[in-house]
């Protein structure tokens, strides 16, 4: 029996360049459309298989490993290889025979979903408000389960959560009702931490970016936010003692990590856009209708900074978030602010 760690589904093939084509997302090698219909489809384990990579260490003879994208819309080999813990050494797969199959198959979403996928959130969380963009971003299929939390329910810490904490997620076994998770199913959270999971299991999303270096500035810029106008927005909106200056001096920070126009790396939304959003949207929220703890004085004089030409950039880069269709659909600007009007936390005594 072959286990899912080395499981790998391959076509076998003559080794012919000239009927190859690039996959543009992973850069590999697969048969062109009119060169499937001459192979052989089996699943091998990985020690019975050749990569059509030149000068591969891994084995030698012929064979062809299909691209991700290849496989994506190939419902059985995503059951052999994902769907049960083994599956019988040379099990068949079934793959497209003509070339206009194939064509229909490479036109569909290239994300692979193994599994179930439940999100415990609230609505007026902007922890959970990343976790939402991202999946919404990914085009996951998951269920979004609102926790109550002024009156949080005992299975949640136990089955869900020890910390009792959202967001957090359930990933993988079947659908199943949100207060019972499927036993084998992992339990993730933290909002950045389940950012980064998101964006290892949907790599064809783009959640971050592919070079690895525009990968770390991603991860500095979310860095920014959280240790120079996280704890900042905290006190200056839900405490009498926040100080207005180091909110300013933490978004100037932010401000100078934007290129000139569009997202935190130009056009592609990323999880650096993710993880920061939810929080400045609402920042700008409370400052424009003066609502926190601040004294009113501190507010008005932080607002006519923050709306002057210093912040003309980030102004823009938070007008730009509202009009993204994947925030558009996950924010009810109406709704947070009638809350954040009438919470205790932002009341001023």
């Amino acid at each position: 029996m072959v286990t899912t760690a080395n499981c790998i589904n391959v076509i076998r093939c003559q080794y012919r360049p000239s009927m190859m084509t690039q996959d543009t997302h992973t850069n590999r090698r697969f048969p062109a459309p009119e060169f499937i219909r001459q192979c052989e489809p089996k699943t091998y384990s990985r020690t019975g298989w050749c990569p059509a990579i030149p000068n591969s260490n891994e084995c030698t003879g012929d064979g062809l490993v299909p691209s991700r994208g290849f496989l994506a819309g190939v419902r059985e080999s995503r059951e052999a290889c994902s769907g049960s813990p083994t599956f019988p050494h040379g099990s068949d797969i079934t793959l497209p025979h003509s070339s206009a199959s194939y064509q229909r198959q490479a036109k569909r979403s290239v994300m692979v979903q193994n599994g179930q996928i439940t999100l415990y959130s609230s609505p007026y969380s902007p922890f959970s408000h990343r976790i939402q963009v991202a999946l919404n971003q990914a085009k996951a299929d998951y269920t979004d389960y609102v926790v109550d939390l002024s009156a949080k329910p005992a299975w949640f810490a136990e089955k869900v959560n020890p910390v009792g904490k959202i967001p957090a997620i359930t990933y993988g076994g079947p659908k199943s009702a949100p207060e019972n998770p499927p036993p084998e199913s992992a339990k993730i959270n933290e909002s950045l931490v389940i950012l980064e999971f998101l964006a290892d299991l949907f790599p064809e999303a783009h959640l971050l970016p592919a070079d690895p270096v525009l990968r770390a500035q991603a991860r500095l810029f979310i860095n920014i936010f959280e240790t120079k106008i996280f704890e900042p927005f905290r006190t200056f909106f839900f405490t009498p003692d926040g100080s207005g200056n180091a909110l300013l001096e933490g978004l100037e920070a932010l401000q100078a990590r934007l290129p000139s126009d569009g997202f935190a790396f130009g056009e592609q939304w990323t999880n650096a856009d993710s993880a920061v959003a939810p929080f400045l949207v609402r920042i700008d929220l409370m400052l424009k209708n003066d609502i926190g703890k601040f004294p009113q004085s501190e507010g008005s004089r932080v607002l006519e900074i923050y709306q002057g030409p210093k912040f003309a950039r980030l102004t823009k880069y938070i007008e730009d978030i509202r009009g993204s269709p994947l925030f558009k659909d996950t924010w009810d600007e109406k709704a947070n602010l009638e809350l954040f009007k009438n919470h205790p936390y932002t009341q001023r005594k």
